[in-house]
């Protein structure tokens, strides 16, 4: 092996290990899975989230068939979501792409703007098509406990992005599990 050839894929397996860790994380936005890399409950800002999600969980008491039930439904989500991610990625990049030429056409973009936002909207409906199959799923009481500890997690909310409120006023599609 020449020394170039050595130094190229020494270069390369540098680069992959420093990648590995990134792709071991889930999508940013997305709750996935409670457990961390380890299998045990994650930890930071988004592990103290899942902390409480766990605490739901216990409080709800769910039987096997609805933890089975809600685990199809998060992972059902979650295949939607990546699809609807990666067409929303897709669709506003075509929309910068419209901006910057050389003579922007105002109508196309225009176009790519509504296409934009019917993605989002499937996103809206998706989240909302979960939430209401979840509450299929729990019976009165548990919905009573599922009820208030969202209401909880909405009235303890910090600020948002862009250093805006989420408490009380939050935008609709903020009500998810």
């Amino acid at each position: 092996m020449t020394n170039k050839t050595l130094k190229t894929m020494l270069l390369l397996l540098f680069i992959t290990g420093l990648s590995l860790p990134m792709l071991a994380q889930p999508p940013e936005g997305m709750g996935g899975s409670m457990a961390g890399p380890q299998g045990g409950p994650m930890m930071g800002a988004r592990g103290a989230a899942n902390m409480g999600a766990m605490d739901l969980l216990d409080q709800l008491g769910l039987s096997e068939q609805q933890e089975q039930q809600m685990q199809e439904l998060r992972f059902k989500l979650e295949r939607k979501m990546i699809e609807l991610r990666a067409q929303l990625q897709s669709t506003q990049l075509d929309l910068r792409q419209l901006r910057t030429a050389a003579t922007p056409n105002k109508k196309k973009i225009y176009a790519q703007i509504e296409k934009a936002g019917t993605v989002k909207i499937k996103m809206e409906k998706a989240r909302a098509d979960q939430m209401l199959a979840i509450q299929d799923i729990l019976t009165a009481d548990q919905l009573k406990i599922f009820r208030k500890h969202r209401q909880h997690r909405r009235e303890n909310a910090g600020p948002g992005p862009g250093g805006m409120s989420q408490g009380p006023h939050r935008c609709p599609h903020s009500a998810r599990f």
